[in-house]
């Protein structure tokens, strides 16, 4: 469970707030996690206790995460795991963080001066979008 839920993140901060597809993205997972909150009717506070990776084992909690993959088509509706969306979304997603710093990067000369806008860009297209998908699941 965890791993799934660590996965899903990544995939969803793989998107940069500087892509238009993150707004997008940003209100469908708000959207997703509104409606399987209702449907599951779960403690908040679980939600809570998972982004700060403590999971518990709560049929409610069990509920909201299968709607969430469900939503995100990481899982259909018979629990079958379909591990080719996620990988094909997570690689769609990687792949356009990775151009956009790649295009930053190039704008440099200096090999040092280089690598510094790369990872930069990659830190702040992945690493601190965390918030922002936490954000949207709550």
């Amino acid at each position: 469970m965890r791993i799934i839920f660590v996965v899903i993140v990544l995939a969803v901060t793989l998107i940069s707030a500087e892509f238009p597809a993150w707004t997008e993205l940003n209100l469908k997972m708000a959207n997703y996690s509104q409606r399987c909150k209702e449907l599951s009717q779960v403690d908040p506070d679980l939600i809570t206790k998972a982004h700060n990776n403590e999971f518990v084992e709560d049929p409610k909690y069990m509920q909201f995460s299968f709607c969430m993959t469900k939503s995100l088509n990481v899982f259909d509706a018979e629990g079958n795991y379909k591990e080719k969306n996620l990988l094909t979304n997570l690689m769609d997603n990687a792949y356009s963080v990775l151009k956009k710093c790649k295009a930053e990067g190039e704008k440099e000369t200096g090999n040092g001066k280089r690598s510094f806008i790369y990872l930069r860009c990659l830190y702040h297209g992945v690493l601190n979008d965390v918030n922002f998908t936490m954000n949207a699941l709550e």
